[in-house]
């Protein structure tokens, strides 16, 4: 049997999780998008105009990492259809919400707040599968076919 992690995340099997280097100076709001993108062989919040994530960090807090690259870690929760709870960058209806499931959109960091940016679609690089109107937030998860896209050489 899969070991559990901490009360409120998902039971998943151990090689989802990875641990790896922050890039300096990272900023996570407990109320934010904290899905990350490999630089450099460091994990940085991942934003506008990004093609691909790896997953999302596991923190629980308003944290800022250290001004040394590499001198914190995180663990990073990789598994593509884990759904995450992330602020809209727009205002939407019950009936705007019915319309966005199912579709893809990008990812937008506004003052330290990495929401979804329900007006592109360029990059596309999570998929909406519900939200809450009254908190204005999606239900998300990694786009798997925006996944895994650079090769080694």
């Amino acid at each position: 049997m899969a070991k559990k992690v901490k009360l409120g995340m998902p039971l998943i099997a151990r090689p989802f999780l990875i641990e790896m280097g922050l890039t300096a100076s990272q900023v996570f709001k407990r109320r934010s998008g904290h899905f990350v993108k490999i630089a450099s062989n460091r994990a940085t919040i991942a934003g506008s105009g990004d093609t691909q994530i790896w997953g999302w960090a596991l923190v629980g807090k308003d944290w800022t990492s250290s001004n040394v690259a590499g001198q914190d870690k995180v663990t990073i929760d990789t598994h593509p259809m884990h759904v995450w709870e992330i602020p809209s960058d727009a205002t939407f209806t019950a009936a705007g919400l019915l319309a966005l499931i199912g579709d893809t959109c990008d990812l937008v960091v506004n003052s330290n707040i990495q929401q979804a940016d329900i007006g592109e679609s360029n990059e596309d690089v999570i998929v909406i599968v519900g939200g809450d109107v009254d908190e204005q937030t999606l239900y998300v998860h990694m786009n798997p076919n925006k996944m895994y896209t650079v090769g080694v050489v």
